[in-house]
């Protein structure tokens, strides 16, 4: 499987950023087993941890700005997606 690997040596704390686009970059290089468990378990644990931000997740995919986003999750997965 495709990690993302960090290694920290330090006493004092470390910061690190990765925004979406690496994200996706990151996505891409796995194969679709390997995908379809990095989708499960992002939904498990906001499921489990954070609940209520399937709930922001779910309000912001009904903006405009999200509309084409939207409309293909509703067309890999179904009317239940969006």
């Amino acid at each position: 499987m495709s990690k993302i690997a960090v290694r920290i040596d330090s006493s004092r704390p470390i910061f690190m950023e990765a925004d979406a686009a690496s994200f996706g970059a990151a996505f891409l290089t796995m194969n679709a087993d390997e995908q379809i468990g990095v989708l499960s378990e992002m939904f498990t644990q906001l499921q489990t941890n954070c609940p209520m931000q399937l709930d922001y997740i779910a309000i912001e995919l009904e903006g405009s700005a999200h509309a084409n986003l939207r409309s293909i999750l509703t067309q890999i997965l179904g009317s239940d997606a969006a």
